[in-house]
C-alpha cells in the first residue's frame, strides 16, 4: 500500500513534507519493532532450552520462484497432471453379491442387460473366539491318552489366536499405538485381555528372535565395511547402551549393559560365546604393544591356534599369572586391568 502512495499528488509542500516525515519515522520503527521480535524470540528460545524445553522451530522459506501468472488458467495450466492408476485392479475382491431390480417395478416389455458392477471397500473387525473340543482318547493297555492336536497356527500360542496376535503387533509397531489405547481397541470389540497379557504378547515373541538372527547375519554377510554407533537408552530403569550396527542394506539394534570393546565384539559376533585364541596374528599384534616378558612367557603356555572358550581361557590366565592383578596409576595398570589381547575367529581384535 506504502508503494502505491504518490507524495507527488500533494500539492501543499508542508502537508507533503510533514507526511514524508512520518512515513520515514513509521519505517524505522518497524525496522527497530522487527529486530526486537527477534531478538525476543531468541531469548525466549535461551530460556525453553535452560529449562529443558525446545526452542520455536526454524522454518526455511520456500525456494521456488513465484512465477508471474497472467491468469488462474496458465497457473492451473502448469501443474503436471498425476498418472491416473485403475484403483480396481490393486483391489482383491472378497465376496460377489449381486442385486435384483423388484419384478413389480419392472415393466412388461423390460429386457435384462447384464449386471452393473460397483466395488465397495469395507473392513471388518469382529471377534472369532473359536472352541476347540479336542477328541480324547485313552488306552489302557499302552497306559496312554490320546488327543487330537490344534490346528496349524494355534498350537502353542496360549489362548491368543494368530489374527488377535497380528493386529496387536501392527497396531503397536506399525500404527504407534500405546498399549492402553490397544486394549480400548480389543475391549470395543469385545475381546476380553489383560494388560499383562498384552505387553507379553508384543515383547515375547521367538519367531521375531529367530528372524532377528538371520537378518544379522545375512546383513553382516552383506558388506565388508560395517558401521556401529552407540546412544544410550533405559531398560527397567537402569541405564544401560544400544550399539546400532549398521550399512547399506540393513539396520541392527541390540542392548548391552556395558560400553566397551567386548560388548562390540559382542554385538559383531550377534552374541554368541566368545571365543578365543592365540594365533600368528595374535603374537605380532602382542609384539607391536610390547607386553611385559612375564606376561608373553605366561601366554606361551597357552594353547596354540586352539578355540578357547571363555571360562577355560580365564582358568588357564589365572592360573599362568595369578599375581596379574589391577592396580592404579600409570598407563601400564590399564593394560594389566584389560589384560591380554588376541585375535579371535570373526577377524576381530579382542581384549579379555
Amino acid at each position: 500500500m506504502l508503494d502505491e502512495l504518490d507524495l507527488g499528488g500533494i500539492t501543499d509542500l508542508e502537508a507533503r513534507r510533514i507526511i514524508g516525515v512520518l512515513l520515514n519515522a513509521i519505517e524505522a520503527l518497524t525496522a527497530e519493532n522487527q529486530v526486537l521480535r527477534a531478538e525476543n524470540q531468541r531469548l525466549r528460545d535461551e530460556v525453553n532450552r535452560l529449562k529443558g524445553e525446545q526452542g520455536a522451530p526454524t522454518i526455511l522459506p520456500s525456494k521456488r520462484a513465484a512465477a508471474d501468472h497472467a491468469s488462474e488458467r496458465e497457473r492451473r495450466a502448469e501443474r503436471p497432471a498425476r498418472p491416473r492408476v485403475a484403483k480396481r485392479s490393486l483391489l482383491h475382491i472378497d465376496r460377489t453379491e449381486e442385486r435384483e431390480v423388484e419384478p413389480a417395478l419392472l415393466p412388461p416389455d423390460a429386457e435384462r442387460k447384464g449386471y452393473a458392477e460397483f466395488v465397495v471397500q469395507d473392513v471388518v473387525l469382529r471377534t472369532d473366539t473359536v472352541l476347540f473340543r479336542c477328541a480324547h482318547w485313552y488306552a489302557a493297555s499302552t497306559g496312554r491318552s490320546y488327543q487330537a492336536p490344534l490346528p496349524e497356527g494355534y498350537r502353542g500360542q496360549g489362548h491368543d489366536g494368530p489374527g488377535l496376535k497380528a493386529l496387536a503387533l501392527q497396531l503397536y509397531y506399525q500404527g504407534q499405538m500405546s498399549e492402553p489405547k490397544i486394549r480400548e481397541v480389543l475391549h470395543s470389540v469385545g475381546i476380553v485381555i489383560s494388560a499383562a497379557t498384552l505387553a507379553t504378547l508384543l515383547i515375547v515373541q521367538p519367531v521375531f528372535a529367530a528372524e532377528y538372527e538371520d537378518i544379522a547375519r545375512a546383513g553382516l554377510a552383506s558388506s565388508s565395511a560395517q558401521h556401529i554407533d552407540e546412544t544410550s537408552t533405559r531398560v527397567d530403569g537402569e541405564e544401560e547402551h544400544c550399539p546400532i550396527l549398521c550399512a547399506f542394506l540393513y539396520t541392527l539394534y541390540r542392548t548391552t549393559p556395558r560400553k566397551d570393546r567386548q560388548a562390540v565384539l559382542d554385538v559383531l559376533r550377534l552374541g554368541a560365546p566368545r571365543v578365543y585364541q592365540l594365533n600368528r596374528d595374535a603374537w605380532a599384534f602382542l609384539a607391536e604393544h610390547r607386553l611385559p616378558v612375564a606376561i608373553l612367557t605366561a601366554l606361551g603356555q597357552l594353547p596354540q591356534s586352539v578355540d578357547l572358550d571363555a571360562d577355560t581361557f580365564g582358568r588357564c590366565w589365572r592360573s599362568l599369572c595369578p599375581g596379574w592383578v589391577p592396580s592404579s596409576g600409570s598407563r601400564s595398570s590399564t593394560r594389566r586391568r584389560s589384560g591380554p589381547t588376541g585375535y579371535n575367529r570373526t577377524g576381530q581384535w579382542w581384549r579379555s
